[in-house]
């Protein structure tokens, strides 16, 4: 892991039915937000995800993880070469970028932005240390460098605070996006739990809620108030945005999560799609018993006995007393544990997840229709022994390009839009949300440490974008 981030640096004359569409530019933009809402709302709007933006910002639209890497010059299309190393088959523009580059970028972007050889072996060093982080997180990143930098060094590590703090803070996000939310719940369901709550990710949010997309694209990040045009003049634009995409819903309904990697993801996920089997049952991975499958009659003897007793404990999803369903925390540690304690491999027993009827609909990711959009890419990748793949070519999908996608236009009000009940209080829920759990067990610095190989899960909840948890 920290060899990879250290070690190298349908668009034209769309149409529904005869009509002609409106608002596609914006010199002819909606008089507002609802007027916009309005007219998309009349399209049949569930064949249909969107994003909303407060501004169309320049350049291509590429999700976060990306917008922090070093750009080449060149650009790809469907009539290159390059693209038989296609991914997933639906980009038409794709941005060459520096493999890897993402810490580099971050130097480059810095005033004096240098690092010595000293520099990089101290930041390796501390972003590998568990103490450090949990320290990061209970007391603030200040006193955790304090205790951690020798007095000597003091001086010169204090004027180059940022330099560290932004680097560490990458790397320790790097890792968590990888080890804590990847590994233990597959690339589907960690990517997208990666991407929603603050983690800079390889997906771009959409939403299948035309009024969520509205929310914002009026309302201004990281606190998502109504401010007006207020908002506009900040923005430089009193023109909002409102892309829209064709619809995939269902389509990896009764998969298994864990079928798909980062190869083979599809271009679009639903988060309704990937969440909703934990509460009614509905794809493989959790009608099935592992242990029936694992016991195959013909070598029963040889796995049995190389499976501990607590390992099988661990599989019961019902309480040993009662009978009932675990505790949603007991069930999501036990999972945890059977992932990075085990010792026969990293299993994931999806089973233990399980929700009850409505869980998705209470959460977040169920409020804000949370649908993802997987951007296709040009990749040609190596792997050593033992060690992550990595690229040595890349470039990644323009999505603004994709067949399909589509711009309305509309102008910022001084009058905040009636929503029905979506607002910042609905949209990000303080209780009762499965996801908000689970990503409390990871990260919280109280909660049980794991270990992926000799990397420690960084305790560092305090990295999760403020108002998400």
């Amino acid at each position: 892991m920290r060899g990879s981030v250290f070690g190298k640096w349908l668009k034209s004359g769309s149409r529904t039915g005869n009509e002609e569409l409106r608002f596609q530019s914006p010199s002819t933009a909606a008089a507002d937000i609802e007027a916009l809402v309005e007219y998309l709302g009349r399209m049949d709007s569930d064949r249909f995800v969107y994003r909303g933006q407060i501004k169309e910002w320049p350049g291509p639209l590429i999700p976060s993880l990306f917008r922090r890497s070093v750009r080449l010059k060149r650009v790809f299309t469907p009539r290159d070469a390059e693209y038989r190393q296609s991914l997933r088959h639906c980009g038409r523009s794709f941005i060459e970028m520096k493999p890897d580059s993402y810490i580099e970028w971050l130097v480059r972007d810095m005033n004096d932005g240098r690092l010595t050889q000293h520099d990089y072996q101290s930041l390796v060093k501390l972003s590998s240390n568990a103490d450090f982080a949990a320290l990061a997180a209970n007391s603030g990143f200040d006193t955790a460098l304090s205790k951690y930098v020798r007095a000597e060094h003091w001086s010169y590590v204090s004027e180059r605070r940022h330099i560290w703090k932004t680097i560490l803070d990458a790397q320790h996000c790097a890792m968590i996006r990888q080890l804590a939310f990847i590994q233990p719940f597959g690339y589907v369901l960690g990517m997208t739990l990666a991407q929603q709550y603050g983690f800079a990710s390889e997906l771009l949010d959409f939403t299948a809620d035309i009024k969520v997309a509205a929310f914002f694209a009026t309302h201004d990040a990281p606190n998502y108030k109504f401010e007006g045009c207020a908002l506009s003049r900040r923005a430089g634009s009193d023109v909002g945005v409102v892309y829209r995409l064709p619809s995939a819903a269902g389509a990896i309904r009764h998969d298994r999560v864990d079928s798909y990697n980062y190869h083979t993801c599809p271009p679009q996920l639903h988060l309704k799609d990937v969440c909703i089997r934990f509460e009614d049952d509905s794809s493989p991975e959790m009608r099935e018993q592992w242990v029936p499958r694992l016991f195959h009659e013909e070598a029963i003897g040889l796995v049995n006995a190389a499976i501990p007793l607590r390992f099988m404990n661990a599989m019961q999803t019902e309480d040993e007393t009662t009978h009932r369903p675990l505790p949603q925390t007991e069930g999501i540690d036990r999972y945890l544990a059977l992932y990075y304690q085990d010792g026969t491999g990293n299993v994931r027993y999806y089973r233990l997840l399980n929700q009850a009827p409505g869980s998705f609909s209470r959460s977040r990711l169920g409020r804000q229709s949370a649908v993802m959009i997987v951007p296709d890419e040009l990749r040609i990748a190596e792997k050593e022994p033992g060690q992550f793949e990595s690229a040595v070519f890349q470039a990644v999908e323009d999505v603004s390009q994709r067949e399909g996608f589509e711009r309305f236009y509309f102008r910022h009000s001084e009058r905040a839009p009636a929503l029905a009940n979506v607002d910042r209080e609905w949209l990000w829920p303080h209780e009762e949300d499965c996801f908000k759990l689970m990503i409390s067990r990871v990260l919280d610095p109280s909660s049980q440490q794991y270990w992926f190989g000799d990397d420690p899960i960084p305790k560092r909840l305090d990295l999760v974008s403020p108002g998400y948890l």
